[in-house]
């Protein structure tokens, strides 16, 4: 295939097995496009409730506004797609590799991105509420305003991560490493950072004490 527009609709009428409906028709909830190349595929707005799309790769894709309620993406390949507000509430992202990705006003409420690679990734003022992000690796992600009240982070990789009016009421943040991490203005009441790693580039919000001084 030469070109971009031929590569989808390769893609939407025979890799996935949906036929005339390839992906552009009217309901592909619950489907199952596990391990299917659907590199620059554009999913935009469509309602993909409980789809299965583990093992997928799903790089490039256009899924701005799209609806991915209780999704199944473990282990997808999500790199430099565009998420723009997209809804993962309750959606299984698990060791997903996100590089990149723009998820700037997504909703992830108690999605699982345990042990997810985040890497510069946009997510500006996306909701992360008790979000699983155990492990995750969100070196120099852009997480200004984003809401992570409840979110477990525990051992994520926070190097660099912008994390500027981030409210991160009672998360857990225990053993997350945040050297030179952007703290400014956080809100960070109830949080828990037993173990967390930091240095003196590490900014934090005034008046608040590290760990080490408490």
């Amino acid at each position: 295939m030469s070109d971009s527009g031929e590569h989808v609709s390769r893609v939407g009428e025979t890799e996935t097995g949906l036929g005339g409906r390839g992906l552009y028709g009217e309901e592909l909830r619950g489907a199952d496009l596990s391990k299917k190349d659907l590199r620059g595929v554009d999913l935009s707005e469509k309602d993909l409730t409980g789809l299965n799309l583990t093992g997928a790769n799903l790089a490039g894709a256009y899924l701005a506004r799209a609806n991915l309620t209780g999704a199944n993406l473990t282990r997808v390949n999500l790199t430099g797609a565009n998420l723009y507000r997209v809804n993962l509430t309750g959606a299984k992202l698990t060791e997903a590799d996100l590089t990149r990705v723009k998820l700037e006003y997504s909703l992830l409420f108690r999605a699982d991105l345990a042990d997810a690679t985040l890497w510069g990734t946009g997510l500006e003022d996306a909701d992360l509420t008790s979000a699983n992000l155990t492990g995750a690796n969100l070196t120099r992600a852009f997480l200004r305003g984003a809401n992570l009240t409840d979110a477990i982070l525990t051992g994520a990789n926070l190097t660099e991560a912008t994390l500027l009016r981030v409210s991160a009421f009672h998360a857990n943040l225990n053993d997350a490493i945040l050297t030179g991490a952007n703290l400014l203005q956080a809100h960070l009441h109830g949080a828990s950072l037993i173990g967390a790693r930091f240095d003196e580039k590490t900014t934090w919000p005034d008046g608040f004490a590290p760990p080490s001084s408490q």
